[in-house]
C-alpha cells in the first residue's frame, strides 16, 4: 500500500488524468487506486496548495475550524514542517503565542489541540512527554504528498497537486515565526513546482511531443509572465510544433505588457530564429518594439 502521505486524486479525476493525452502511462492503475484507498483512509483530507479544504472521511467540511486561522495554521504546521513526525510542546508555543506566558500559551496550546481532536476524531493527534504530532495515516495532506511524489521522480502526477501557492492569502495574527516559516515554505515548494513543470517540458521536447511541451511552458509563462525566459522557451515550443504565427504573438504580447531588456533580448532571439526561415510572419510594428541591430529587420522596419 502505498504511503498515506503520497499524492492523490478522487476516483473521478484519476480517470480524467489516466485518459488525459498529457497522462505518463508508467502512472499504472493499480498505483492510482492504492493512492485512493490511502486517502479514504485518512481522517482528514487536508489541501493547502490554492485554495484551502479540509474535509473529513466522507467528504463532511470543517467549517468550525477553518473559520479560526491560528488552529489551522496550527494543523498545517504539525502536517508540513520538516523533519515529519513528533513536535516539542516548546517550539509551539514559541511560534504560535509568543505574546502570552508560559502557563497562558501552554493553555491555548491545550485548548487548539482538544478542539482539533473534538472536530476531527480522539486519534488525531499524539502525545508523547513534552511532545506532540499528528497520528499516522490520520491526515492526507496534499503539501506533503505534492513533494513525496517529487522524490519518488512522478513528476506529472505531483505537478497537478500544486493547485496555487501554499495557503495563498492565508494570514494569522500575533504569529510572526509561523508568518516567517510559511513565507519561506511557500517560497521553496513553489520552487520545486517550477522546477518539475520545467522538467517536464524539457523531457516532452526531448520526445518530440510539441504539445505536451507547449502545455509545460504555457504553465510556467501564465505563472510568471515577465520571465523573459519561460516566454522564449514557449516561443521556441512553439516554433518546432509548427506555429510560428502563434509564437510571434506571444513576443508581441509580452513586449507590449514589459518592454524590459531582458524580455527584449528573449524576443530577439527567438524573432530571429523565425525571420530567418519565414520573413513574412515578422509584423513591422514588432520590429519597431525590439530595435534589432541585424540590417535584415533594419531594412525590413524601413519598408513602408
Amino acid at each position: 500500500m502505498v504511503h498515506l502521505l503520497t499524492f492523490g486524486m478522487s476516483v473521478n479525476s484519476t480517470k480524467q488524468y489516466m485518459e488525459s493525452p498529457y497522462s505518463d502511462r508508467s502512472y499504472g492503475v493499480t498505483q492510482a487506486l492504492e493512492v485512493e484507498g490511502a486517502i479514504m483512509e485518512a481522517q482528514v483530507e487536508f489541501r493547502v496548495l490554492g485554495s484551502l479544504e479540509l474535509k473529513g472521511p466522507g467528504g463532511e467540511s470543517f467549517p468550525s475550524i477553518l473559520a479560526q486561522p491560528k488552529r489551522v495554521a496550527l494543523l498545517a504546521y504539525l502536517a508540513l514542517a520538516e523533519p515529519h513526525g513528533w513536535r516539542q510542546r516548546d517550539e509551539l508555543l514559541g511560534i504560535f503565542w509568543p505574546e502570552r506566558d508560559k502557563h497562558h500559551a501552554q493553555t491555548a496550546l491545550r485548548n487548539s489541540l482538544h478542539f482539533l481532536r473534538r472536530e476531527c476524531g480522539e486519534g488525531l493527534v499524539m502525545r508523547r512527554g513534552s511532545e506532540v504530532g499528528l497520528a499516522p495515516n490520520a491526515v492526507w495532506c496534499d503539501g506533503v504528498a505534492f513533494e513525496e511524489g517529487l522524490r519518488r521522480g512522478e513528476l506529472e502526477a505531483s505537478v497537478e497537486l500544486y493547485r496555487g501557492d501554499l495557503l495563498a492569502s492565508f494570514h494569522v495574527g500575533r504569529a510572526p515565526e509561523f508568518e516567517r516559516w510559511l513565507e519561506v515554505e511557500r517560497a521553496r515548494l513553489a520552487g520545486l513546482y517550477e522546477e518539475g513543470v520545467e522538467s517536464l517540458a524539457e523531457r516532452a521536447i526531448a520526445r518530440r511531443r510539441w504539445r505536451d511541451g507547449i502545455r509545460w511552458w504555457q504553465l510556467l509563462a501564465r505563472r510568471d509572465r515577465y520571465n523573459s525566459r519561460y516566454v522564449l522557451k514557449l516561443m521556441e515550443a512553439l516554433v518546432m510544433a509548427g506555429e510560428p504565427a502563434n509564437a510571434i504573438r506571444v513576443a508581441g504580447c509580452r513586449l507590449t505588457e514589459r518592454p524590459c531588456s531582458s524580455m527584449m533580448l528573449a524576443a530577439r532571439s527567438a524573432v530571429g530564429t523565425i525571420a530567418s526561415h519565414l520573413p513574412d510572419l515578422i509584423p513591422v510594428w514588432l520590429l519597431d518594439i525590439i530595435r534589432p541591430d541585424v540590417q535584415f529587420f533594419n531594412d525590413r522596419s524601413s519598408q513602408p
